[in-house]
């Protein structure tokens, strides 16, 4: 049961420029055209980065050295 007051929080997809390296989202079912708000360009790809994976690999043996 949702009061009036309660807003429902959209999904966002989080992309990744491939030719400045710039971070960004995008409300999920957007209709536009996928372009790097800071360059321009569309070499876009998804942004997989996730911190607790790259906590997670580190704690991994293969990389004690």
């Amino acid at each position: 049961m949702q009061t009036s007051k309660q807003k429902i929080m959209p999904e966002y997809v989080k992309y990744l420029c491939r030719r400045c390296k710039y971070r960004f989202r995008i409300k999920q079912g957007t209709k536009m055209a996928l372009r790097c708000p800071n360059c321009g360009g569309n070499d876009i790809g998804k942004d997989e980065f996730d911190i607790n994976k790259v906590i997670n690999e580190s704690e991994n043996p293969m990389y004690d050295f």
